[in-house]
């Protein structure tokens, strides 16, 4: 097999959130933060034939794009990893090893209590100015009436901030908050918002088979 450009980026994400990954057969494959504050589901193109388990994906995606598109050949134990000039056989590393290991079962959200689209170029601007200017956080809130997105230093309120309407809400004031580098871990994407207060909020692709589920800094209310 050969692995799409999905997927190779996709695996590049996972990268950012967990150095080493268990692949499972088929087309879903997840990943894990060790602090377990953000979880990742991909349905690539790519159909992985068996289990396989790598330490350091950084360093095995590296060498996929060392060699010349290559060709990938995976048992339980090793993957053949060749191009027209090279081949390579890349060891597995057992699933005892593997620093977290996403649960098999699907994560599923029990309610959903706010939703929006969020534009990929949104979040990006802000994300750049929350670099600027050294935010800490990146939240969502509601008054009654719309539903921002605030770049800001949550617990400083004389520091500077930024924020944006992302939609409409007839719901009670809220605010729910995320360490900017959560979200800074997302693909370049638009995005569906799914918010479970006080509990997870979904990130889902617009464009492609991936979602991202992060935990909001702490329980709180506007």
């Amino acid at each position: 097999m050969k692995l799409s450009d999905f997927m190779l980026s996709g695996l590049k994400n996972f990268s950012a959130i967990s150095t080493s990954i268990l692949l499972r057969p088929g087309k879903v494959q997840k990943t894990l933060a060790q602090d377990l504050t953000i979880y990742v589901e991909a349905e690539f193109e790519d159909e992985m034939p068996s289990e396989f388990g790598i330490f350091d994906l950084n360093q095995f995606l590296g060498n996929i794009t060392t060699l010349n598109k290559p060709d990938l050949k995976f048992d339980n134990n090793h993957v053949v990893i060749s191009d027209d000039v090279m081949t390579m056989m890349y060891r597995a590393c057992p699933a005892e090893l593997i620093e977290t290991v996403p649960p098999e079962k699907q994560l599923r959200m029990k309610t959903v209590d706010v939703s929006f689209q969020l534009s990929g170029v949104n979040l990006q601007r802000l994300l750049k100015l929350a670099t600027m200017n050294g935010f800490e956080h990146i939240s969502i809130t509601g008054d009654g009436e719309k539903i921002y997105l605030i770049g800001h230093n949550r617990d400083d309120n004389e520091s500077n901030s930024v924020k944006t309407v992302v939609g409409e809400s007839q719901r009670e004031p809220f605010r729910v908050s995320f360490h900017t580098d959560l979200l800074r871990l997302l693909m370049n994407d638009d995005y569906q918002v799914d918010v479970e207060l006080n509990r997870l909020t979904r990130f889902e692709s617009v464009n492609h088979k991936i979602h991202y589920f992060v935990s909001p800094v702490k329980k709180e209310k506007a």
